[in-house]
């Protein structure tokens, strides 16, 4: 495949040192790569990132040495509440950044915060959800119909907001597969997308594998329903060129098709495993089954769709 091409990262982050929240904790960060929670450290980038942070100078450098000219820049509780953050890194960047917004939304201020946030390039709700990372980890409650998430569904559909939902494993209380669709199906002029392409490790049973196939067929049934390919090979721990990982974005693109799939790096956390240059060759050159175009989609087009069209 052509290296001239122009590529767009849909899942990428910036870290300034940590200072979330993991399953009620509080996180906090520690040296070379480390995020300290409950009096223990857990490995979270390369130990080469010393002071673990990944500015948005130093990701601006990695997409110029990778030819990645655009990327939208995530959140998640764990790392913390990046929302000023990213405002600065798109006023400083807008030219190369999307951002996201993330909110507490048990919070009654998370209607708000989203407001205050929201613009023309910082156009998109992070909803982690899942129980390892995200709010339902904190909340054993959460539901993505609960009465303070409809109010943050309605503040998104008043601003033309996208959302990226992040479900975490299949089981996990953040998996909420009908209420997905109950979403999706009563704001469909928003456009959502599932993240990891809805979730995959190894040694799965066959109801887990169905379980998974019910949340693919969300994008296949539902205009608005798109799928990120990001981490998914990091999730089984599968040696490049990533075979396996390979395998399951053959399945999701024979379900949802390639158009409603977005290439994401997870950087700078998958760099533990992989380089940059290697997690956009999984796709560009070791996806025989795409053809040139549906490369190019998945790699440039659809994120250009989702995130400014």
């Amino acid at each position: 495949m052509s290296k001239s091409f122009e590529i767009f990262d849909a899942h990428a982050h910036i870290i300034y040192g940590i200072n979330g929240i993991k399953r009620g904790q509080k996180t906090a960060t520690a040296k070379y790569g480390r995020i300290l929670w409950k009096n223990k450290e857990i490995n979270f980038l390369p130990p080469f990132f010393h002071d673990t942070r990944f500015t948005a100078e130093t990701l601006i450098e990695t997409m110029d040495f990778c030819g990645v000219s655009k990327a939208v820049l995530l959140q998640n509780p764990v790392i913390g509440i990046l929302n000023d953050e990213i405002q600065r890194a798109i006023e400083k960047y807008p030219e190369r950044f999307y951002g996201t917004v993330q909110v507490d939304p048990m919070k009654k201020d998370a209607c708000d915060v989203i407001q205050k946030y929201a613009s023309e390039k910082q156009n998109t709700l992070k909803l982690e959800i899942s129980e390892e990372w995200g709010w339902s980890g904190n909340y054993p409650e959460f539901s993505l119909v609960g009465e303070e998430m409809m109010a943050v569904w309605e503040t998104v559909a008043k601003l033309d907001l996208r959302v990226i939902i992040d479900s975490g494993d299949i089981f996990n209380n953040g998996y909420q597969v009908e209420n997905l669709r109950s979403i999706a199906e009563g704001f469909p002029e928003t456009k959502m997308l599932i993240e990891h392409l809805g979730f995959y490790r190894n040694g799965l049973d066959e109801g887990a594998k169905n379980r998974r196939n019910e949340m693919l067929q969300l994008g296949k049934e539902l205009e608005n329903v798109y799928f990120g390919f990001s981490s998914s090979a990091a999730f089984i721990n599968d040696d490049y060129p990533c075979p396996k990982a390979l395998k399951l974005l053959q399945q999701a693109v024979e379900i949802v098709g390639a158009k409603k799939i977005l290439w994401g790096s997870d950087i700078p956390s998958t760099m533990k495993k992989y380089t940059y240059q290697q997690l956009i060759d999984v796709v560009a050159e070791h996806a025989g089954f795409l053809s040139e175009k549906e490369k190019y989609a998945i790699l440039n087009d659809n994120a250009e769709t989702f995130f400014s069209g």
